[in-house]
């Protein structure tokens, strides 16, 4: 295993009550990415194609402050996009697509 390995580009989201998403990659294979939310509350996250909407009842949560870096199998080879929402809270969500745990 190697260290993660930041790509090119960072994207920052800002997370609220509605679902926000923003394009992490345009069809590059991306294996992973580093996702650090700067919310004070818990977000929950969802990735896919352009029309991927995060909810609170069936996507994936993290806690404020956390730092995860996720593994896409196989690397997403479409445009990736990634979406997020939180219950109270604004804040910044700060994604980093790359390689490496």
């Amino acid at each position: 295993m190697s260290p993660f390995s930041p790509g090119p580009k960072s994207v920052v989201i800002s997370a609220s009550a509605a679902s926000a998403s923003a394009k992490i990659s345009n069809g590059r294979g991306v294996q992973q990415v580093r996702i650090h939310n700067d919310v004070s509350a818990t977000i929950w996250i969802a990735w896919g194609g352009s029309s991927v909407q995060a909810n609170m009842t069936s996507c994936m949560s993290m806690p404020s402050g956390a730092v995860e870096v996720l593994t896409l199998e196989p690397p997403y080879n479409d445009d990736l996009y990634i979406a997020v929402i939180t219950a109270s809270a604004t804040g910044n969500v700060n994604i980093t697509p790359g390689a490496g745990i």
